[in-house]
């Protein structure tokens, strides 16, 4: 009898052993549990304008548009976007921003609110997702037709 308990607290100590070196083990590679709660991941990912097309009718109706694309991994997502026109530092148009959702292929449109009589030399579009956003300048010649830039 007095053979068997000494067994059995051999095998205690040694479980003790087993669980104290995984503890010490994993505080030492960040694998604690305090860790992982504690951590926060974003499931959405940073947005960024990686090519502007921008066109511009030649009536005096037309209202100047942009056609922006963000990449496929944000397709299907909602966005706010804002196109602010300028003519020699002068605003255009109101530059509000919109709500409007990415494209399955990418890309996002938006139609200026009102028309011009003046042809933009210059449009900041401004683009935003939760969590983050990203401002381009696109410099433009006075002219209708569709001017593209890649960033």
């Amino acid at each position: 009898m007095r053979r068997d308990a000494i067994i059995l607290i051999g095998v205690v100590l040694v479980v003790i052993a087993v669980i104290g070196g995984l503890y010490f083990y994993m505080g030492y590679n960040g694998v604690s549990s305090d860790r992982v709660e504690n951590s926060s991941t974003s499931l959405t990912p940073a947005i960024e304008i990686q090519r502007i097309d921008i066109t511009t009718g030649s009536s005096l109706s037309s209202k100047s548009s942009a056609n922006i694309f963000v990449g496929t991994n944000h397709a299907g997502e909602t966005v706010n976007v804002s196109t602010h026109y300028y003519r020699n530092d002068n605003s255009l148009n109101d530059g509000a921003t919109v709500s409007t959702t990415v494209s399955q292929d990418g890309y996002i449109s938006v139609t200026a609110s009102s028309a011009s009589k003046w042809y933009p030399d210059k449009c900041i579009v401004t683009v935003s997702n939760s969590g983050s956003n990203d401002t381009k300048t696109v410099k433009l010649s006075i002219h209708s037709g569709t001017q593209s830039a890649s960033f």
